[in-house]
């Protein structure tokens, strides 16, 4: 179970990595998989939120990780 919660963690820092430098890079230049921005948007929260409630469950790991999130919206 430690494993796999450290999976978890890797993969919810890596989401978050993805999601501050996608915000960087210039519109043009970043990759679109789906015709909505809005969409690819909640859907890149939405996966990180997920990761990050399941790799830090307690409750000020999740408050932390609301916090963490809304700084990078």
């Amino acid at each position: 179970m430690a494993r796999f919660l450290a999976l978890i963690r890797i993969a919810a820092w890596l989401a978050l990595l993805a999601i501050v430098v996608l915000s960087v890079v210039p519109g043009p230049m970043r990759p679109h998989v789906l015709k909505s921005d809005h969409l690819e948007h909640f859907i890149a929260y939405f996966m990180t939120a997920c990761l990050l409630a399941i790799g830090y469950p307690r409750p000020l790991g999740r408050l932390a990780s609301g916090i963490m999130l809304t700084l990078c919206a």
